[in-house]
């Protein structure tokens, strides 16, 4: 009895060590000497929950002067005017007097603010999931606050606070999702903060004339949804029809599209698991009667609602697949050719199929009638002295069932898109497969199709198995991309087996 209680004991109190060693070690571990963008960290002050880190900035580091240099580099009156013809070709204006494009040391949206908090949850996000505390720190649920000072303690000088900032356990959970989808966790999180930035700068700035009768009027920002509230003049109100509504808001997809750097996308892989929203609303200027409505998934710009429902397409071009997970709302798209960021576009069913979960035809390589079965090699043959059937009409199937621009896709163009997307296993309609979330936070579904030899069909709902275009050193054997669980790789087979076929389309 004695040893079982010493024993209970004896765990209790290692359980409480381990909790108090991980506050410990974040405190630590935020308090090794250094300036993070000119702002130091003196010391930390612990009341239960909460860690306050007092800090002040240090106007003589390396760090403060190259963000001085970095302003004063920068033409603000430039980059003003950009922003007011921006406005003016579509008919509004913008009052950009009431900006500061960088901020003072007292106004929230400094840029030093942006910066220092970006880095801090990046570097203490990874810490975080590295050293495998985060379950303890979100049990006790910490916070982290940073009281940031103008200076240093002096001697008989008053020294406010002039700017606090708050982290939370939530930040650190974005961080171990970037990583765990293998995105770049300082990339995508200064993207984040750099744009809640720019949409509290255009808080600022508001009302604004953003056309021809239609008035900005206030832009709410809660958890990842950021909503832009319009107010339209009544005669405009009268007039608009849902026809004229879907051009204003293809021409947002557009100028929202252009806006968007599709490289730092790449480089950021893990920011379309942001799920950030981008949600617009229109109200009549008389009796603030709702016109209409829409959102669309950031950043891959696909309509997720509308209201009225006639201002959508009649046609659905997304749809979820069912895992729960961080990706759940990120949307496959249903329609053809679908972008996903890369150097070809990718149809968004596998060749034979008529909707996305479907597996298609299970295709011998080389056949363009779509109805070999035979184990002959003779029947898929290939000369020597072709090393690639990609858009081949003699051989390329799907050069001949879908036209020009279209072909099967290369090992290059596979390897590509695996490169630069994030995969993840899947269920859509039942079905069992991937879903590939490419760069710009565009989905397709890869279904676990299995592969056909002869009449028989094996590894249905298990394994996906898909051909590529390029001619293998195997004798009558083409290149395929096999995916199994999490294993993806790239290997050889005779051209007589049965797989599915995904078409890609040049731009």
């Amino acid at each position: 009895m004695i040893r079982c209680f010493a024993l209970v004991i004896v765990i209790l109190l290692s359980h409480i060590t381990i909790k108090a060693s991980a506050i410990n070690d974040l405190i630590e571990y935020c308090q090794l000497p250094n300036s993070i963008y000119g702002i130091n960290i003196d010391y930390c002050q612990v009341e239960k929950n909460i860690l306050t880190f007092v800090c002040h900035i240090d106007k003589e580091s390396e760090t403060y002067r190259s963000y001085l240099k970095m302003i004063s580099d920068n033409d603000s009156e430039s980059i003003k005017r950009n922003i007011e013809e921006a406005y003016e070709q579509y008919g509004g204006s913008i009052n950009t007097q009431n900006i500061n494009l960088y901020g003072t040391p007292y106004d929230d949206t400094w840029i030093l603010y942006m910066l220092f908090k970006s880095k801090m949850i990046t570097n203490i996000g990874q810490f975080i999931y590295y050293r495998k505390i985060g379950s303890e720190l979100r049990e006790k649920k910490v916070r982290l606050q940073f009281n940031i000072k103008e200076t240093d303690l002096l001697k008989g000088t008053p020294n406010i606070i002039i700017h606090r900032m708050s982290i939370d356990m939530s930040d650190f959970d974005e961080v171990a999702i970037i990583i765990k989808y293998g995105g770049n966790v300082g990339e995508v999180i200064k993207e984040k903060y750099k744009m809640l930035r720019g949409i509290r700068l255009n808080q600022k700035a508001l009302p604004t004339q953003a056309g021809l009768g239609i008035t900005l009027d206030s832009i709410r920002i809660k958890d990842n949804t950021i909503t832009y509230c319009g107010v339209v003049s009544d005669f405009v109100a009268n007039a608009i029809s849902m026809e004229d509504m879907k051009e204003i808001i293809q021409q947002m997809q557009l100028n929202m599209d252009v806006a968007i750097d599709k490289e730092k996308l790449k480089k950021a892989k893990g920011f379309p698991l942001l799920n950030m929203k981008m949600e617009y609303e229109w109200y009549k200027k008389s009796n603030k009667e709702k016109i209409a409505s829409i959102t669309f998934a950031y950043p891959s710009l696909e309509i997720l609602n509308a209201w009225p429902d006639s201002i959508k397409s009649k046609e659905p071009t997304i749809d979820y697949t069912l895992e729960e997970d961080e990706t759940r709302n990120i949307p496959i798209c249903v329609y053809d050719p679908v972008d996903l960021g890369g150097s070809v576009t990718w149809s968004s069913m596998n060749l034979g199929a008529n909707k996305v979960e479907e597996c298609g035809g299970l295709f011998g390589c080389g056949d363009i009638t779509g109805n070999l079965q035979s184990r002959n090699s003779v029947d898929y043959y290939i000369p020597d002295t072709i090393k690639s059937i990609k858009g081949n009409p003699l051989y390329d199937i799907v050069r001949c069932i879908k036209g020009e621009g279209w072909h099967m896709p290369s090992v290059e163009e596979w390897k590509e898109l695996l490169n630069f997307a994030t995969v993840v296993q899947a269920t859509y309609k039942g079905v069992a497969g991937y879903k590939i979330i490419g760069s710009n936070g565009r989905a397709i579904f890869l279904p676990k199709n299995g592969f056909r030899d002869g009449d028989k069909e094996f590894d249905k709902s298990y394994c996906g198995f898909y051909w590529s275009s390029d001619v293998s050193d195997l004798t009558n054997g083409n290149d395929f991309l096999y995916m199994h669980e999490g294993f993806i790789m790239i290997d050889e087979c005779p051209r007589w087996r049965g797989m599915s076929i995904r078409p890609v389309r040049e731009y």
